[in-house]
């Protein structure tokens, strides 16, 4: 039973890390390195925000999108 639980404890952990780096990938990808260069860089005393400062950016990102849409603009990104 130990044995079974250690095994289950250590995917789901090694699941969750994939999971982050693939968020960090795709955010990456989404602000530029340069950045989430900067945005690691600034937050390194409250890490918490790193999240909070990541999806800030998307939701920018995303209204920016829409904005342009309706409005009839091409959108270059």
């Amino acid at each position: 039973m130990r044995k079974f639980v250690h095994r289950a404890v250590f995917t789901v952990s090694e699941r969750l890390k994939l999971g982050v780096s693939a968020a960090y990938l795709a955010a990456g990808s989404l602000i530029g390195v340069e950045a989430l260069v900067l945005v690691l860089t600034y937050t390194s005393m409250w890490p918490v925000s790193i999240p909070i400062v990541i999806g800030g950016l998307a939701a920018v990102h995303y209204i920016r999108k829409r904005v342009r849409r309706m409005r009839g603009r091409r959108d270059d990104d």
